[in-house]
C-alpha cells in the first residue's frame, strides 16, 4: 500500500446514490426474513429480521454507514435489506463485492471524526472525504482495491480453515448418543450445581459491582453487562485495583434479565451480573455451553420489573439430563455439545471449500 498513489476524494464522487433509510417503529415490526439494518456496530448492523412493507426503504448490494449509535460503522450488504433511519445507504452500480469491502474499511475510519454528540447528519455526510488509491490519470484505482481485498480475504480464509481443522482435531470423533427427547431429565436447584456463598445469613451466588463507565479505561479485559448479544460484552477495560472490580475466569454469567453466556477467559462483571462456577465438577467449555443453553430458558420469565437477584439464583431450577443413577449425566452433556460443534465446523469447512472452488 505504501507504493500506491492516494488521493482525498469527496464521498459524492465515489457513490451515485446516497440515501438515508426510513423510520420504522418497533411497534410496527413484523418478524420476517429480511435483515433490518440499524446503527449496531456488530453483526453487520443487523438488528432484526423483518417482513417488508410498502413504507420501508429497501436496498441491496451497497454499503451502509451508521448516522447515530455506533456512528461511522460501515458494512457491505450483498443481500436485500431494510434500512432504518439510523443508517445511510451508499451505492455505485459499477462496484463489485471486493471494491465495496475496501471502501467499507476506509469509510470506517471516519468514526474518529464523529461521536454520539456529533452524529453524521445529511449535511455532514456529503462533506466526508475518503483517501483512496488512484491511477496515473487520477481516477480511482478500482482494480487495486479489488485485488487488495481478494488478497486479504484469501489470507483470512486460509487462517480460518486452519482454525477449523484445529478445533475438529481437539473435539475428536463424532459419537452416536441418544437424542434429547429420548433422554431422561430431572430438575436441579442452582445451589446444588454451582458454588454459592453466605452473606447476611442468605445463600447467594457471586455477583458483579457497579462501576461508572467514566471510571473505566480502555484495556483488554471484557466487561460483562446485561446485553443479550456479543456474549454479554459491552466493552474492554483495564484492570482496576478496587474490590468493586470483580473478575472471574472459566464461568457462566447470568444477568438479572436471565441471559446466560459462557466465558472461557477472564472477565469483569457489572452490577447484577451473576457468576456461576461448578462446585463438584471440573468446568469445561462443552459442559458449560450445554448448561448455558438450559439457563437461557429462564430469560422468558424475567424483565426489568422482575429481575433475578443474587439471592434468587440459588433456588432457581433447571432441567438437566440424568444417568441410570439419577445423577447429572455430565458425559452426555459434554458429548452432545461436542457433536453439535463437530457438525457445525464441518459445515463451515465445506462451505469455505466450495467458495474457494
Amino acid at each position: 500500500m505504501n507504493d500506491q498513489n492516494w488521493k482525498d476524494i469527496p464521498i459524492t464522487d465515489i457513490f451515485d446514490s446516497i440515501q438515508r433509510g426510513k423510520r420504522h417503529k418497533k411497534v410496527n415490526h413484523i418478524i420476517g426474513k429480511t435483515p433490518y439494518i440499524s446503527s449496531k456496530g456488530i453483526n453487520n448492523g443487523i438488528d432484526n429480521l423483518l417482513s417488508i412493507d410498502n413504507k420501508n426503504r429497501v436496498f441491496k448490494n451497497c454499503l451502509t454507514i451508521a448516522n447515530s449509535g455506533t456512528v461511522g460503522s460501515t458494512f457491505y450488504h450483498p443481500y436485500k435489506f431494510i434500512a432504518s433511519d439510523h443508517v445511510t445507504h451508499l451505492k455505485n452500480n459499477t462496484y463489485n463485492k471486493y471494491q465495496y469491502l475496501f471502501l467499507a474499511s476506509t469509510l470506517y475510519k471516519q468514526k474518529n471524526n464523529f461521536s454520539f454528540n456529533r452524529e453524521i447528519n445529511d449535511d455532514r455526510i456529503k462533506k466526508i472525504h475518503v483517501m483512496l488509491p488512484i491511477k496515473n490519470n487520477n481516477d480511482i484505482d478500482l482494480e487495486y482495491m479489488e485485488q487488495y481485498s481478494k488478497k486479504i480475504m484469501e489470507q483470512k480464509i486460509n487462517k480460518y480453515k486452519l482454525y477449523l481443522q484445529k478445533q475438529l482435531n481437539n473435539l475428536g470423533e463424532y459419537k452416536n448418543i441418544c437424542s434429547l427427547k429420548d433422554k431422561e431429565w430431572k430438575a436441579f436447584k442452582i445451589q446444588d450445581i454451582f458454588i454459592t456463598t453466605i452473606n447476611k445469613q442468605k445463600i447467594q451466588v457471586p455477583t458483579g459491582s457497579n462501576i461508572s463507565k467514566t471510571q473505566l479505561k480502555t484495556g483488554n479485559i471484557p466487561r460483562i453487562t446485561a446485553k443479550s448479544d456479543n456474549n454479554g460484552i459491552d466493552l474492554y477495560t483495564e484492570y482496576m485495583a478496587t474490590k468493586k472490580f470483580k473478575c472471574f475466569n472459566n464461568f457462566i454469567s447470568l444477568s438479572f434479565l436471565g441471559s446466560a453466556f459462557y466465558h472461557e477467559y477472564t472477565a469483569s462483571l457489572d452490577m447484577k451480573i451473576h457468576c456461576l462456577k461448578l462446585k463438584n465438577k471440573k468446568q469445561n467449555k462443552y459442559i458449560s455451553l450445554f448448561l448455558t443453553s438450559m439457563l437461557n430458558r429462564l430469560s422468558s420469565h424475567y424483565n426489568y420489573g422482575n429481575q433475578i437477584s443474587s439471592t434468587d439464583v440459588p433456588n432457581l431450577k433447571i432441567i438437566l439430563p440424568i444417568n441410570d443413577n439419577q445423577d447429572i449425566d455430565w458425559e452426555y452433556m459434554e458429548q452432545y455439545s461436542k457433536n453439535i460443534m463437530i457438525k457445525k465446523y464441518n459445515k463451515y469447512l465445506s462451505y469455505i471449500n466450495k467458495k474457494i472452488d
